[in-house]
């Protein structure tokens, strides 16, 4: 994805939002805004992937003001929103793949940028795919074998998972469902599933053994890259994984599955934005 002008502005935004959430101590969050700008300046270029740059600002607050999640109450309200607006979603949907899969990424319309009502207006409403995959994707599918790796997105999405992950146990594969291992951002980790009840109803559970934005495949766990390398299919939710994994070579199993939320990685698919995507590449 190519980064966009708007994405500076974006991620300077993102620096504020994380600063004001870790601490409300004023000479922390000043150390923390400026060095976290040091490096936004330092990294942002033509070449920069946004989420790794995020990544990099991220640690740096993190550790600037002591809070290991700073986005944890933040996380907790998303949670408890989700849980309550897919007990009210998932009767409308079937239980065929196509219906999974819309109810998968209507929870990725959670977003910490958006007002928590225009989130609940966008999961209430219909679900048309501008990049739609289904087609393809089963017929990756069709000899019912083999791993598939889940990444999962923001705290919140598990619900929205549980459905299609579920379906795909069914058809005989083994299903990852892969978090951060640390907390970064509102992304899910072990502890949030804990939090929110839903630990044990996933049959496996792992980690990307980092907490970066998105993936960054230099630093991963060798488990992990393992599976990653050999896995029939990759699910992945949401825009952090795009930016990270959509300049690899196509290779015909990594689904993006996403609103794309913002222009430029809206443009750079070529639909508009706050479209769902389901591109298998």
């Amino acid at each position: 994805m190519k980064i966009g002008e708007e994405c500076y502005h974006c991620l300077k935004r993102l620096i504020d939002q994380a600063v004001n959430l870790a601490t409300p101590d004023r000479a922390k969050r000043s150390l923390a805004k400026t060095s976290a700008l040091n490096i936004l300046n330092q990294e942002f270029s033509d070449s920069a992937i946004p989420a790794q740059i995020a990544t990099k600002f991220h640690g740096v607050i993190i550790d600037i003001t002591r809070n290991a999640d700073p986005y944890l109450e933040m996380k907790r309200g998303a949670m408890n929103m989700a849980k309550r607006i897919f007990k009210e979603v998932a009767p409308i949907y079937g239980k065929d793949f196509k219906s999974l899969l819309k109810l998968s990424v209507l929870g990725n319309a959670i977003d910490f940028f958006r007002k928590s009502e225009e989130v609940e207006a966008d999961i209430k409403g219909e679900v048309n795919f501008a990049v739609d995959h289904e087609e393809k994707l089963e017929k990756l599918l069709e000899k019912n074998e083999g791993t598939i790796l889940f990444l999962a997105d923001n705290a919140g999405e598990q619900y929205f998972d549980l459905p299609l992950i579920r379906h795909l146990e069914k058809q005989n594969f083994e299903v990852i469902y892969v978090v951060k291992k640390d907390p970064v951002q509102n992304d899910l980790t072990m502890e949030d599933l804990r939090l929110s009840g839903t630990l044990g109803q996933f049959k496996r559970v792992s980690t990307t053994g980092t907490a970066t934005v998105g993936l960054d495949l230099t630093m991963v766990s060798e488990s992990f890259m393992k599976t990653f390398d050999t896995a029939k299919l990759i699910v992945a939710k949401g825009m952090g994984y795009y930016e990270t994994l959509s300049h690899l070579p196509e290779r015909g199993n990594i689904l993006h599955l996403l609103m794309a939320k913002c222009r430029p990685v809206a443009e750079s698919i070529g639909v508009p934005v706050n479209s769902y995507i389901a591109w298998l590449r």
